[in-house]
């Protein structure tokens, strides 16, 4: 009887990676028995020796894995809660280049700058629906990219921009020549301050890789910050939302460390906007980026 034609692959292949990387392989070899024994053991399917040996041991590594990583995920969102505000604060990092320079490099840079909306709204215009006149609001503005665009692209509307960042603002304020930009300093997250903001609706919220920043000092608080304020902007908008971001797998929700006052937030941002039937929720991609568009019906 020969040898089963699964178990002689493996063997080939083993030996020829083995000598190549021998720590890599053993480590694989492990994870490989581990994850298939916990597979079978859930599906009752017939296993060798070494499975059902490694079944229990395999589930219980699985339980302590999964509290260890909620503990650590916890802890991230707890001190990067705090940490955020330093890393855009006067002395952090977020908008180190900014502060000081002269008006030449301000201008030069805030010229310079390749606005992320720009390809959103001229491939998706059909869902979007901007059109001169109409009112934007522009959450998380940074130094301007986005308002410089719309100012350009729609001079009868009004452009509305607010950052958390004084210096982002001012380099803003110096440098865009339209009379319809309106600006502003405040934190987003800030309910009381997004509720003032939002009071008069506007037709159109745009949001550029600032979502992921969104977070509270818990994952539970987190899915609820972000509910409420994808709620608030909704609410608030009379034509479109647009969130350009990096997004997560559906139903997982992680942080991750970026540096050393920073950390952003990935998850299933579509399912914020499923109980919002005014509209429908669009996933959408450019070459460099990718967004969801909220577009409320005719």
């Amino acid at each position: 009887m020969g040898l089963d034609p699964e178990v002689a692959l493996e063997s080939s292949l083993g030996w020829r990676e083995w000598g190549r990387h021998p720590i890599i392989n053993c480590y694989a070899s492990a994870r490989t028995q581990l994850i298939d024994a916990k597979f079978t053991y859930r599906l009752g399917i017939h296993t060798t020796p070494i499975g059902r040996a490694l079944k229990y041991p395999a589930i219980g590594l699985e339980r302590v894995s999964r509290r260890l990583r909620s503990a650590y995920q916890d802890l991230l969102f707890r001190r990067y809660t705090a940490l955020h505000g330093l890393h855009y604060g006067p002395t952090g990092r977020g908008y180190q280049t900014i502060a000081g320079g002269s008006h030449v490099d301000h201008l030069a840079r805030y010229h310079g700058q390749i606005p992320r909306l720009a390809v959103f709204a001229y491939e998706y215009a059909d869902i979007l629906r901007y059109e001169d006149g109409d009112t934007f609001v522009d959450l998380g503005c940074g130094s301007g990219q986005n308002i410089r665009f719309l100012a350009e692209r729609y001079p009868a509307s009004l452009v509305i921009g607010t950052d958390m960042n004084a210096d982002a603002v001012a380099l803003v304020r110096g440098c865009e020549p339209s009379a319809s930009v309106q600006l502003s300093v405040g934190d987003m997250r800030d309910a009381e301050f997004l509720s003032l903001l939002m009071s008069d609706r506007v037709d159109h919220v745009v949001l550029s890789h600032v979502f992921s920043l969104i977070f509270a000092p818990s994952a539970r608080e987190t899915r609820e910050l972000r509910q409420g304020f994808i709620d608030r902007v909704v609410e608030g908008s009379r034509k479109s939302v647009i969130i350009i971001d990096n997004f997560g797998k559906r139903g997982e929700l992680s942080i991750a460390i970026e540096q050393k006052q920073r950390a952003h937030v990935t998850d299933d941002v579509m399912s914020y906007f499923s109980k919002h039937v005014e509209g429908r929720a669009f996933m959408v991609e450019s070459e460099s980026s990718q967004a969801i568009i909220f577009s409320r019906k005719n």
